[in-house]
């Protein structure tokens, strides 16, 4: 539960998508089974820049998933939907333990 509330208390910051990733049945799918990460831009990082550059992409949002099936990730699209979240979980997380 304490994983659930800290997902669901996330500040909402306009022009990311975390409201898909904060509700359900995402938010279920990801209790106890993801590491989040998260890369602050608000001020320009060669480092940030580096690692949207090498998915092909130069600006925010960006969000990948990765995981046993997917160890290079799965980029998801801009604008975020359940279905393309839970999709991409389900297929980083094939060949897992």
């Amino acid at each position: 539960m304490a994983q659930r509330a800290a997902l669901n208390s996330t500040r909402r910051t306009p022009g990311l998508p975390w409201p898909v990733v904060t509700q359900a049945p995402v938010v279920d799918k990801l209790i106890g089974a993801v590491v989040p990460m998260r890369a602050d831009w608000t001020r320009p990082d060669p480092a940030i820049l580096a690692f949207l550059s090498s998915h092909g992409r130069y600006g925010i949002p960006f969000n990948i998933v990765y995981g046993p099936g997917a160890p290079s990730g799965i980029v998801l699209p801009e604008l975020l939907t359940s279905a393309s979240v839970l999709e991409a979980i389900e297929r980083a997380g094939k060949g897992g333990v």
